[in-house]
């Protein structure tokens, strides 16, 4: 007779890692109460992004396509390892799992679960450090996410402020001692602001920016501030023409000062006496183009 204890399927040996035909013979019938069967299970469960690209790659895509449906489902336990292991994602060697570590990562961070200052800083920071080595299609899916995130820091959000309470009433000459830390000793006032301001927002990418000026030279600082603006068009796509028209002088005090008259662009063009000329033309059309896409919207 058929026993009715449940085995574990070859989706599940699939899942365990990179496993070679020899490894998952005969584990299709094991039993998943047996101590065999359990052990595997604890595999499947807390295993990172398999190694093979193709399949870790439909792994975050089904991953994405859960969170996208049923992301509240998700435990607070469950959200930190996906958000770790989709950091690792953005540091992998295939461009395809990168993409869709990006995607899940927008997932993760959208509707009432905003970012911190820290998780954005690092994100963008492991982004920027991609900009290198990746192609077109790539770098626009991390632009994408770079995008999402800043522009989430723009979403009001309910910050309580502790107000320090009045001094007491003078007796004898002498003010009583108010215990300001005490929860009796002040007020607190809820009030909603985003999480930057617009010139902090802006500062994250303009940072990135000035770094390529600075630490390197060539080709891939060329391909990395490239990347930095698509991010730039990532964001204000996703802010859109109203908040370019309600922080219009922010903006303009950006370009103008961090990246049109940097002198470190025009320092880091001639250093390479060869290329002086071309390299400083291409980064001053690609700053016009980037200024024109931003004000011409």
């Amino acid at each position: 007779m058929a026993s009715d204890t449940p085995t574990i399927t070859m989706i599940d040996n699939l899942m365990l890692t990179d496993a070679s035909p020899d490894t998952l013979k005969g584990t299709q019938n094991t039993p998943r109460n047996s101590p065999v069967g359990r052990k595997m299970s604890n595999q499947v469960i807390s295993a990172p992004i398999p190694q093979s690209p193709l399949l870790g790659y439909h792994a975050l895509v089904a991953l994405r396509t859960s969170l996208n449906s049923a992301k509240r489902a998700v435990t607070d336990a469950s959200a930190k390892d996906i958000l770790k292991q989709m950091r690792n994602g953005l540091t992998d060697k295939s461009m395809p799992v990168q993409r869709a570590s990006a995607e899940v990562l927008i997932a993760m961070y959208s509707a009432d679960g905003l970012p911190s200052t820290s998780d954005v800083d690092a994100i963008i920071t492991l982004c920027v450090k991609d900009l290198d080595s990746v192609d077109q299609v790539t770098r626009r899916a991390l632009a994408q996410l770079v995008g999402h995130l800043l522009a989430s820091t723009q979403i009001e959000r309910t910050v309580v402020i502790q107000e320090p309470a009045a001094k007491g009433v003078k007796r004898d000459g002498q003010a009583l001692a108010v215990d300001t830390l005490s929860p009796t000793g002040g007020t607190s006032t809820e009030i909603k602001k985003p999480m930057l301001t617009p010139a902090e927002m802006l500062a994250h990418l303009g940072t990135h920016f000035t770094k390529t000026l600075t630490s390197s030279s060539g080709l891939a600082a060329r391909k990395t501030r490239v990347g930095i603006f698509d991010f730039y068009f990532a964001l204000i796509t996703k802010l859109g023409a109203s908040f370019v028209e309600a922080n219009y002088a922010f903006v303009v005090q950006h370009f103008m000062s961090d990246i049109v008259a940097n002198p470190l662009l025009h320092k880091n063009a001639h250093a390479n006496n060869l290329n002086a000329a071309s390299t400083l033309r291409y980064e001053t059309l690609l700053i016009r183009n980037a200024v024109g896409f931003w004000f011409g919207m």
